[in-house]
């Protein structure tokens, strides 16, 4: 298992749903483009997705060219589509990587979709949260803390 992660490329949502809809509607359209018979292929990466995937593996490089790269699999190229990424990171190096690939991405006016802890960052800095619907007061405040720093 691994920490994952979708990166995507377009207009920004505006909401937490619309976010996950779009990704959603996104992955869902890769996978068809790519099919599941016997000649299925990976997607080749947008330049954009090209370019983030060269900056990301600058940094930490793919499981295939550095065994103790971050990566969940590899080669890491795969996982960069026309509009979508979708990457995994090793567990014990989510602190030292995510917040890197947040500002890179980020950067590249890209959006990511951290579903493991419910945010979407947004260029700018901007983070997007699901809407908290219940009224009920008695409900304990959700914590500041990522979930793998629930010790600290």
């Amino acid at each position: 298992m691994s920490y994952t992660i979708d990166i995507l490329s377009g207009r920004a949502p505006a909401s937490y749903d619309e976010a996950l809809d779009v990704r959603d509607e996104l992955s869902d359209a890769r996978d068809e483009r790519i099919g599941d018979g016997p000649d299925w292929e990976f997607e080749k990466p947008s330049p954009a997705m090209q370019a983030l995937h060269d900056r990301l593996t600058l940094r930490f490089p793919c499981i295939t060219s550095d065994p103790e790269g971050p990566w969940s699999d590899g080669p890491l190229i795969n996982n960069f589509g026309r509009d979508v990424a979708t990457l995994g990171i090793s567990f014990s190096r989510v602190e030292e990587v995510l917040p890197f690939v947040i500002a890179t991405a980020t950067d590249m006016q890209m959006w990511v979709v951290d579903g493991q802890d419910d945010k979407v960052h947004l260029p700018g800095g901007i983070t997007l949260q699901p809407e908290d619907d219940s009224e009920d007061d008695s409900q304990p405040e959700r914590s500041g803390k990522r979930w793998w720093q629930f010790w600290k």
